[in-house]
């Protein structure tokens, strides 16, 4: 099984940009275990604490940082929650309610 840092890679590198202050590369997407995201997506999220629900939240930004190393240097910044699933019933339509606000929101 590949260790998380093998399976995460910035969307174009090339591309990226960077700010000396912060000492940070700014990137457009990121891919996680063969799945792209990009800055404005939303994304079904599993809360840090044992008990707490899922959320959806949407990608603010990403940036790869320098003073940073390993695996901490991948930083995925998220607005959350968009919703709070309260139960299992109707999951489906409500993750779908809340991606089609994202969207939206976002324009597309």
């Amino acid at each position: 099984m590949p260790s998380q840092s093998q399976a995460f890679s910035w969307s174009d590198p090339h591309s990226s940009h960077y700010d000396a202050t912060t000492r940070r590369s700014h990137f457009s997407g990121f891919s996680l275990q063969e799945t792209s995201y990009s800055v404005g997506d939303c994304v079904l999220l599993s809360p840090q604490k044992d008990g707490d629900l899922p959320f959806v939240g949407r990608i603010l930004g990403c940036y790869a940082d320098a003073s940073q190393v390993g695996d901490l240097s991948h930083c995925i910044e998220v607005r959350a929650p968009e919703l709070r699933i309260a139960t299992s019933f109707h999951l489906v339509e409500m993750i779908v309610q809340a991606l089609r606000r994202c969207r939206a929101f976002r324009g597309t």
